[in-house]
């Protein structure tokens, strides 16, 4: 990320934190275009995420950004975005997620968080006897044990 991008990802940041929120992602694209993504441990709402683009905006054209055109975007990461930071959790206990760890990937739902820790609830049916039987098995990881960990959309 450029110079530009970096004194703006400190604007956000800091606007984040104020509104309650905090950095979970950043990118960059062509032409100066400068995305963040902003999320909480409450639902955030779209007020919030306007009035810190309003506040950063104001910083930007109160500071010195040089004469290059640039574009930034702050959003909320979207729910196809892997959750990257412990605090994404919270808000999420009881839903189900895809799960891609060290020793594999499952299926299944978060039951709770201590800490840096999370513990997931997999269930699965297997024929025991001829007989289907649903296994259910607490998974506990570590969050820096997580290679990627996405919210299962559901439409039920």
């Amino acid at each position: 990320m450029t110079k530009i991008g970096e004194e703006i990802k400190k604007l956000v940041e800091a606007e984040a934190e104020n509104a309650g929120a905090f950095l979970v992602g950043q990118s960059s694209g062509e032409q100066g275009l400068y995305r963040y993504y902003i999320d909480s441990e409450n639902q955030l709402s779209l007020n919030v995420i306007a009035e810190i683009t309003r506040k950063v905006s104001k910083a930007i054209d109160e500071g010195n950004f040089g004469e290059q055109a640039f574009t930034f975007e702050v959003s909320s990461p979207g729910a196809d975005r892997p959750l990257t930071d412990v605090r994404q959790f919270h808000k999420h206990v009881g839903r189900s997620f895809e799960i891609e760890g060290e020793e594999g990937e499952f299926e299944g739902k978060l039951v709770t968080i201590e800490g840096e820790n999370l513990t997931f609830e997999k269930t699965t049916t297997e024929k025991i006897n001829g007989k289907k039987t649903t296994i259910t098995q607490e998974i506990f990881l570590p969050l820096n044990k997580i290679k990627k960990a996405t919210i299962k959309i559901s439409f039920k």
